[in-house]
């Protein structure tokens, strides 16, 4: 037991690494925020993370707005909006707005703006939280991802590769066809990927012809978005105020590349602007004189800091260098609990590991399973997240309305052993070592290190630790450079789907490699079903599959763990987490 107290942390002198000082106010006061790591990108069309969340909200606005207090929705850009009687077509009217440069914000740079993410080149994970839901959008992403990965498929003789070239088959389209013969007649070398790909062709051969043109979203007119969606989607207006759906300012775009992101070149359309973006430092930002609303925006800076260690970040807050807190260390929490300044919540967000399913050991579902059931989840929550965390024997979070989540099996050391048996490792000999991946975090290592050392104790297995930063952790994720990788995920609309649809084959967030044809019918099914009791049965089914199969293994839902000051006003606790920062502040003198 820990005999250490909050007051005696509070002694230990912790200086946050390269920061030289950035929790220190200087001149007016500043609302100082710590981040918990350095944002991967500032781009909302291929953010992914809760890190660049939390500023995007900041700096760019969609056509919908989440209240601060409640995340219901609110007009953004759109001042009103008109719903045709199927539910099909969208058609918002835009208020006046101005981009930061002073600039109108037009239907055109909505329309413009996500047909970017709908184009593969830019390689955007989070392009099904858009072709899921337009209409055309999902034919014309398939097409146009297609002719760009055959393009990269060009002279090669990789037998190995033959499961990406078979995932080509369900995306070519019929405008690809005259470019497709050619690449394969010309180009492509190996016999049996040749043989594949001209399978696709011949496939696309019987499909419609779908342009970007005929993508579900159309500026009418500067002030009129019309947004046409393939099926009635009831949280649709949820979607638009998510960051995928945020407008980008073309000309800025087009003209700095990939550097479009940075203080002194971007654009944008929120409350805020960003006037400063030290690496590893902090990110300032500062009110956006050009934005609609300006004068609900308190005028205090915000400064962000990327403090990973959350004793460090503790102990700046404790010496009122940092205001608010967006984590706790955990082996404090019984004490933090009590105190007036802590705030903790139900979350919309699950704990879970991946596993592989392209490579090695787990590539077996026999042996995902056996590493699942011998897993103790409740000790994971009762002695390292220690909150108030729930186990989790689903991936969608309880008490959606109307959706009864479908479970796995729970801990179990015989049944575990079984399947590894079962697999051709009895008693975990020949069993090869294993990584577990996980971003930088105290909190992450401990629970790493506990399935670690069940795994060793209950399977016979050995298995290495390795944590990086944030942006590394990304990237690895994205390219499958694990065996095992830590994740979580926050819930982006309020409906079972935010869960689901996330792990069809071709969704960029899926990152496990794995892909169930009947689980990517049902979920496409579910997309299209207008009686609400039947869409949450069929989206019950296809977590079923989910849970069984095992590409994941949910750990446990999270709850919030905020600190911020009394004298800290406009912040709300909600069960996604999201805070809008427009009416936030904090009073006093700068420390």
């Amino acid at each position: 037991m820990r005999t250490f107290t909050v007051a005696a942390l509070c002694l230990v002198a912790l200086a946050a690494p390269g920061c030289d000082g950035c929790g220190k106010a200087k001149g007016p006061r500043m609302f100082i925020i710590n981040n918990g790591a350095e944002p991967q990108t500032l781009d909302p069309g291929l953010q992914k993370g809760v890190p660049e969340h939390r500023i995007n909200i900041c700096i760019f606005e969609g056509l919908t707005v989440y209240d601060g207090k409640d995340l219901s929705i609110k007009p953004g850009i759109a001042e009103k909006w008109d719903l045709s009687e199927d539910g099909t077509v969208y058609t918002f009217h835009l208020r006046d707005a101005k981009w930061s440069n002073g600039e109108p914000v037009t239907a055109k740079d909505f329309e413009w703006s996500w047909k970017r993410v709908l184009d593969p080149a830019l390689g955007a994970e989070y392009a099904a939280q858009i072709y899921d839901y337009l209409k055309n959008a999902k034919s014309y992403y398939g097409g146009a991802s297609s002719d760009a990965a055959l393009r990269s498929w060009a002279g090669t003789a990789e037998d190995k590769k033959l499961d990406a070239a078979q995932g080509l088959v369900d995306r070519a389209q019929k405008r690809h066809v005259d470019g497709l013969k050619k690449l394969v007649e010309t180009e492509v070398k190996n016999e049996k990927v040749a043989a594949l790909l001209k399978a696709a062709v011949d496939e696309a051969a019987k499909r419609p012809d779908v342009g970007v043109d005929e993508v579900g979203v159309k500026a009418k007119d500067d002030k009129t978005l019309v947004v046409t969606l393939e099926a009635s989607t009831p949280y649709f207006l949820d979607l638009a105020a998510f960051f995928t759906y945020f407008p980008v300012h073309r000309a800025t775009v087009e003209k700095h590349g990939s550097a479009w992101t940075k203080p002194e070149n971007s654009v944008c359309n929120g409350p805020y602007r960003m006037k400063e973006w030290k690496i590893k430092e902090y990110i300032l930002l500062e009110k956006n004189a050009a934005y609609w609303d300006a004068a609900h925006v308190n005028d205090q800076p915000i400064k962000l800091l990327p403090v990973e260690e959350t004793n460090t970040a503790f102990n700046m807050y404790e010496k009122k260098t940092i205001d608010w807190l967006t984590d706790v260390p955990r082996e404090y929490i019984d004490e933090l609990m009590k105190r007036p300044d802590y705030h903790s919540g139900p979350f919309f967000t699950v704990y879970f590991y991946g596993f592989n399913c392209k490579k090695g050991a787990t590539q077996d579902k026999r042996v995902r399973r056996a590493l699942s059931l011998a897993i103790d989840k409740q000790e994971i929550v009762k002695h390292i997240t220690m909150a108030g965390e729930a186990p989790a024997l689903s991936i969608v979070p309880s008490g959606i309305p109307g959706y009864v989540p479908a479970t796995m099996a729970a801990f179990n050391v015989a049944e575990a052993r079984k399947l590894l048996a079962e697999a051709g490792f009895p008693e975990g000999k020949g069993f090869p070592k294993i990584e577990i991946l996980y971003n930088t975090q105290e909190s992450h290592k401990k629970i790493a290190s506990a399935i670690q050392e069940m795994w060793r104790t209950n399977l016979g297995i050995e298995t290495d630790l390795r944590n990086v930063e944030w942006k590394i952790y990304l990237d690895m994720q994205s390219k499958l450079q694990f065996d095992v990788i830590r994740r979580g995920w926050v819930g982006d609309y309020t409906d079972p789907n935010t869960f689901i649809d996330m792990f069809m084959k071709d969704n960029g967030n899926n990152n496990t490699g794995w892909g169930n044809a009947t689980y990517d019918k049902l979920v496409t099914e579910a997309a299209r079903e207008r009686d609400p009791k039947k869409r949450m049965g069929i989206l019950r089914d296809a977590e079923a599959i989910l849970l069984e199969e095992q590409p994941i293994v949910p750990l446990y839902f999270y709850v919030t763990k905020n600190m911020w000051r009394a004298d800290v006003t406009g912040l709300y606790d909600n069960v996604r987490d999201t805070h809008p920062l427009q009416g936030a502040r904090v009073s006093g003198a700068a420390p």
